[in-house]
């Protein structure tokens, strides 16, 4: 449980003036968005922020080894913020096989895939982490996985 005088500490972040910077940069919904160079910490605090700022799903797109903890991380930043549910922030893995294998990656890592690209798709995620390999996998379009 979080104490509310903590919330209202991270509450305080909303209006600085770096994040006014970003919430403006967000809010623009022309194409794609970028913003980078945060610490660990400061992503964890700042993403659920920055979600709610975006008003659509913010993708955070990290190396594989790090995809654990992120996740981990985001969800912290979910309950220390209040920005966003922590049951909106999903993990989409990569496949653990490489494309000219002529392998079927396993099927626990589909089923994980499906779930995460179905709730992407119906928008129930606020906060999409995926490592580089699954970010780099065409994708059909929205309708095919609403489905």
């Amino acid at each position: 449980m979080i104490l509310p005088f903590v919330r209202e500490v991270f509450a305080e972040l909303e209006h600085s003036s770096g994040f006014e910077r970003v919430r403006r940069h967000l809010s623009l919904h022309a194409g794609r968005r970028r913003v980078s160079g945060l610490t660990s910490t400061a992503r964890a605090v700042y993403l659920p922020l920055m979600a709610r700022a975006a008003r659509q799903p913010v993708i955070v797109v990290v190396l594989t080894t790090s995809c654990r903890s992120a996740g981990a991380d985001a969800a912290r930043g979910c309950e220390l913020t209040g920005a966003v549910d922590p049951a909106q922030v999903v993990r989409l893995p990569a496949h653990d096989v490489l494309p000219f294998e002529n392998l079927s990656p396993h099927p626990d890592v589909q089923e994980q895939r499906a779930a995460a690209l179905w709730k992407l798709a119906t928008g129930a995620v606020s906060i999409l982490i995926a490592p580089v390999e699954a970010a780099a996998l065409k994708l059909f379009d929205r309708d095919y996985y609403a489905g």
